[in-house]
């Protein structure tokens, strides 16, 4: 407060090493007793010269505060409005003051200490909630690759040979209801290849073969690669890439695998046309790849689960491209 401007002056002017026992605030301290000052004299022991020099007193009254664990600090009183001596009832009056000033201030700290203590705990607790969604996550997560593997080798060839001979008879066949069947066939082996694609390399292990490539041409080569689709769904699509291209050290095959899952939710989000658009900007030594479109948005209820494996609400697909995603993406966090 303004009041105190000089009180905390005087205050903050105080300097006493600890170790200088002689001084009569340590002493009143170490001792836990009052010590009077009566003409800058405590008992016989001239007072420091200093400390009379900031009070600007010679007569006043040193009452230490304390816990029974420590040392809390001192109030210093004087009659400097009345001029009366300092007496023996002043003094017991002072102590009395500073035994439930002590306690106060024992209080705050043994609330403060409980307080930070408080916190601590949660923090623990929250970093052990982590620890064990990390470990359920890493125990299905070992499951799915494991289930992946033998998926992989049991099934991908029998499919592949399935839409081959599909599509071999495709070409021979002349007759329409024939040609229908066969291209359901083609269009659901080529499902069932794309989703052994997706769990193999959402569990595959091999690190990213990394080296500086130039980012725009990947951004490219991932939009012409749907051009066809969003031709027919009447969906333009709009580049947002500033100069210079930055050139970052990374996997393009992984970064690629990457636009094309996100640039395939945008075009799946909007059957009935519209406007998808990506943006890149750079800032520091951070770059940000954003992908809009124009669709009905995700559901906020679902948008805490969009990165689970296998949670979709689309009719087809297996919801492990967002998956995949955040997999890429934390690997090139470096």
């Amino acid at each position: 407060m303004d009041n105190d401007v000089e009180l905390n002056a005087i205050v903050q002017s105080l300097r006493v090493p600890a170790d200088e026992q002689d001084h009569v605030l340590i002493a009143a301290c170490s001792n836990r007793l009052s010590i009077l000052v009566v003409n800058g004299l405590a008992g016989n022991q001239p007072v420091s010269s200093q400390l009379l020099n900031s009070l600007q007193e010679n007569n006043f009254i040193i009452t230490p505060l304390f816990s029974p664990h420590k040392s809390l600090g001192v109030i210093i009183a004087d009659n400097f409005v009345t001029a009366h001596p300092i007496s023996t009832d002043d003094i017991n009056s002072l102590e009395i003051f500073a035994s439930q000033a002590s306690l106060a201030i024992e209080h705050s700290h043994l609330y403060e200490d409980m307080q930070n203590k408080i916190s601590a705990l949660e923090d623990v607790t929250q970093e052990l909630e982590k620890n064990k969604d990390l470990l359920i996550d890493a125990e299905r997560y070992s499951a799915v690759g494991h289930m992946s593997a033998q998926l992989v080798h049991a099934i991908r060839n029998p499919i592949t040979s399935i839409g081959g001979i599909a599509r071999l008879l495709a070409k021979k066949s002349d007759d329409e209801k024939t040609q229908k069947f066969l291209d359901m066939m083609i269009m659901e082996s080529s499902r069932i290849e794309s989703t052994l694609d997706d769990l193999f390399n959402f569990v595959g292990e091999e690190e990213p073969e990394k080296s500086v490539q130039p980012l725009y041409p990947l951004i490219r080569k991932s939009i012409m690669l749907f051009y066809g689709s969003m031709k027919k769904q009447a969906i333009h699509y709009q580049l947002n890439l500033p100069s210079p291209d930055p050139e970052l050290f990374i996997d393009s095959t992984l970064i690629r695998q990457m636009l094309l899952h996100l640039i395939r939710n945008g075009i799946e989000a909007m059957p009935s046309g519209g406007l998808l658009t990506v943006t890149c900007r750079t800032e520091e030594t951070e770059i940000f790849i954003t992908i809009e479109d124009t669709g009905s948005g995700i559901v906020a209820s679902n948008l805490e689960r969009v990165s689970d494996p296998f949670f979709t609400t689309k009719t087809y697909g297996t919801g492990m491209g967002l998956s995949l995603v955040e997999k890429i993406v934390a690997e090139h966090q470096d």
